[in-house]
């Protein structure tokens, strides 16, 4: 279990979570980013979006070091950057509230790596447990990106009522679009530029919420900026490849598995699940 530790005093709570105080913090300083931002830490100021200040720059430049995209490179602390603190908070087992304070500085001087699945090829991979969507190659992170899956609430579609919304676990070794290059509107939401990679409309998509928790009916989302990120630097596109792992709420741990000929094992309540929107593709399951 990750240690879960807040810009704050650490409570009782945390305590009993396992938080503890983060390790000695680097000094040494990025291109361009001057002594005083590096060894001035009492003086660092909480940053949140809507924070317009030189730190926020000195803090995105962090942030770019760390994997984690925060948008334009300015002075202004705006949504997109919010998702890359969202991001970076997760990797480093913080909590992800987006506020940059002092347990979030400190590790952006000593920021903790992403470690990815694949060692080779092209891959997207979704951590169902961090919520991170991450883009790698050759067992390499190029960018780390928050990410909000299957919220595990129930839902309608085509009719049916489906009491667990879950993202598909798996290796997916292809994606698709139906040509949207806007937005796509459907019975549970709209989705911006949306690739699919399952039967049963589940999607990597942009979207205007995107909130450091599970929230969709089993899509992976991105910002609308992030989507257009992906598609324009061929991150995503049809031969991808898309690994999800992890374990998302109400949805059955990886344990006891049913198989079937041609496909990966699932937990019996997600292969039902899967059966009944037609998933017959997944091929492994991690």
């Amino acid at each position: 279990m990750h240690a879960i530790l807040h810009d704050a005093t650490v409570d009782r709570r945390q305590l009993m979570l396992g938080a503890g105080a983060l390790g000695a913090v680097g000094v040494a300083g990025l291109a361009g980013e001057p002594a005083e931002a590096v060894t001035a830490a009492a003086r660092r100021p909480k940053l949140r979006r809507g924070s317009r200040s030189q730190y926020v720059l000195w803090m995105k430049k962090r942030l770019v070091a760390a994997k984690c995209w925060p948008g334009a490179m300015t002075t202004y602390f705006g949504p997109q950057c919010q998702q890359a603190v969202y991001a970076f908070q997760k990797t480093n087992g913080l909590y992800a509230d987006g506020v940059v304070g002092p347990q979030t500085w400190a590790a952006l001087f000593a920021p903790k790596p992403f470690v990815p699945r694949a060692t080779s090829g092209r891959w997207v991979e979704i951590d169902l447990d961090k919520q991170l969507l991450v883009y790698v190659r050759h067992g390499r992170v190029v960018e780390i990106h928050n990410t909000s899956t299957g919220n595990g609430k129930g839902y309608w579609f085509n009719g049916k009522y489906y009491p667990h919304a879950v993202t598909p676990r798996g290796t997916w070794y292809s994606m698709w679009t139906t040509g949207e290059d806007g937005w796509r509107h459907g019975q549970l939401g709209k989705m911006w530029r949306p690739w699919f990679f399952a039967p049963g409309g589940y999607a990597i998509h942009g979207s205007t919420f995107i909130p450091p928790y599970p929230d969709s009916h089993g899509c992976a989302r991105l910002t609308v900026a992030a989507m257009n990120r992906f598609i324009s630097y061929g991150w995503i596109r049809g031969d991808r490849n898309l690994r999800i792992y992890g374990t998302g709420p109400n949805q059955a741990p990886l344990g006891a598995t049913v198989r079937a000929a041609g496909a990966g094992a699932l937990p019996p309540s997600e292969s039902a699940h899967a059966a009944d929107l037609g998933l017959t593709s997944v091929r492994q399951i991690d």
